[in-house]
């Protein structure tokens, strides 16, 4: 037997192993997603005003910012759904002399489908949820809140969001979505208008 032949029968034989020792090594990682049933997370996001809120019809809001906590549910290694709460705060915005504050609590329910996996890649969403918008604005002195009508009707401050995001690891991740939502403000004397909550917003989450 040459050299040759020798070596090329080592290299076979190293890469044959290789083989059948990753082949369980592969599957590893799968085994152990699907343990992965549910898991928590919080993040922080950029949020971007528009609509009314980013108007003088309740505004002027400013880019602000938020932060979120969720709990996430795989379905299979390609979908699964998470309920989550986000609390954002919208710059100081002023209108003819007067200040305005806007923040917003959402509570939505997404359905996510992941054109990889669950854990890594890209993954689309949408959701729907309550939104409740408070306002506060200033002007010589005096101070009013105003509150979102909750509890019913066009007046529950319903909204939807749809977005994309992308999973670096089973951890670390960001998205960007647009929510959309409604609702009815009221003020000292009982007056109310129909009002829109819309933002864009671009977040970085972190599943435990």
């Amino acid at each position: 037997m040459n050299m040759r032949t020798f070596l090329t029968r080592v290299i076979c034989a190293g890469l044959f192993a290789g083989l059948v020792a990753g082949a369980p090594l592969d599957a590893a990682p799968k085994r152990k997603q699907k343990t992965e049933e549910f898991r928590f997370g919080a993040g922080v996001q950029l949020v971007s005003p528009s609509g009314d809120i980013a108007d003088t019809v309740v505004g002027p809001a400013k880019m602000g910012f938020g932060l979120s906590v969720f709990g996430e549910m795989n379905l299979n290694p390609n979908m699964a759904l998470r309920g989550r709460i986000d609390y954002n705060a919208f710059g100081e915005g002023e209108d003819r002399g007067v200040k305005v504050n806007i923040a917003t609590t959402t509570v939505f329910v997404d359905y996510i489908y992941a054109i990889d996996s669950v854990n890594e890649g890209l993954y689309l969403f949408g959701g729907l949820g309550m939104v409740s918008t408070d306002v506060e604005w200033s002007a010589g002195g005096v101070t009013a809140d105003w509150k979102d009508i909750s509890g019913g009707g066009d007046s529950g401050g319903l909204g939807f969001t749809i977005g994309a995001g992308f999973n670096f690891n089973k951890n670390f991740g960001g998205e960007v979505s647009l929510v959309q939502a409604s609702g009815n403000l009221t003020v000292g004397g009982g007056s109310s208008k129909t009002y829109d909550s819309n933002w864009l917003q671009i977040a970085v989450k972190y599943r435990f």
